[in-house]
């Protein structure tokens, strides 16, 4: 029988190993805006930089997604998802 510790830090690392990419940007303080592509992204981009904050950008994965991707599935590569946060 597994003491209540090693069980506990077993499922703690359970969890780190199925967390997503999405997850783990929002544990250091990113939030998570939108997805675009050209020529919207620079757009939006260029709207959050001037707003003063911090743009971080991730390879759309419509496996991560909530909704209806369908359009977005045909051609993936094009879409990137938008991230932001407070400069520091």
């Amino acid at each position: 029988m597994l003491s209540l510790k090693t069980r506990l830090n077993n499922s703690s690392s359970i969890i780190f190993r199925f967390m997503t990419k999405e997850t783990e940007l929002v544990q250091k303080g990113w939030i998570k805006q939108s997805t675009h592509d050209e020529p919207r992204l620079s757009d939006v981009i260029e709207m959050y930089e001037e707003m003063g904050m911090d743009v971080h950008l991730e390879p759309f994965d419509p496996e991560e997604e909530q909704g209806c991707t369908e359009c977005l599935r045909m051609s993936p590569e094009r879409y990137k998802t938008i991230y932001t946060r407070p400069l520091a």
